[in-house]
């Protein structure tokens, strides 16, 4: 018996575990409206795009100067490319004393980075991505916002 709740514990344990390491990616209708009630004036930009058929949606949400981006893509193949293309510049401009984050989980990544007075993060879940480079005044209110997406 006490083998039996030993092994219940820890399947228990991993099934949680596995649950913390993926993310539900939000769509445009949920990036509208948590911006929208944060104060943003949203708009759509697909047609920026219109050349790059991957690109399925395109957001840009603006506020007191800076901006957050939004973009859905035609599958997570292509998310992770763009993600990875932002992410390695970003770590090309890093310069002088800055301070960098990471994480690579199973179907979601987040860069940032913060350097020269700027706060840049990318952050994908499955075939969405989130981009923003703000001031760095603006870090914790952007990192805020972050969390009530989900990114």
């Amino acid at each position: 018996m006490k083998k039996i709740k030993i092994l219940v514990l820890i399947l228990l344990i991993v099934l949680l575990s596995a649950c913390s390491l993926t993310k539900e990616a939000i769509d445009e209708d949920d990036f509208n409206r948590i911006m929208i009630s944060e104060g943003f004036k949203v708009t759509n930009v697909i047609n920026e795009y219109v050349e790059s058929s991957y690109f399925e949606e395109a957001f840009i949400a603006e506020k007191d100067g800076y901006e957050i981006q939004f973009y859905e893509l035609e599958d997570d193949s292509f998310a992770k490319k763009i993600y990875n293309a932002n992410k390695q510049q970003m770590e090309s401009a890093k310069d002088g004393t800055y301070m960098e984050s990471n994480v690579d989980l199973i179907n979601n990544n987040k860069y940032s980075v913060d350097t020269q007075g700027t706060y840049t993060v990318v952050s994908r879940i499955d075939d969405t991505i989130v981009y923003l480079s703000v001031n760095s005044k603006f870090k914790e209110e952007v990192n805020s916002i972050l969390k009530k997406l989900g990114y």
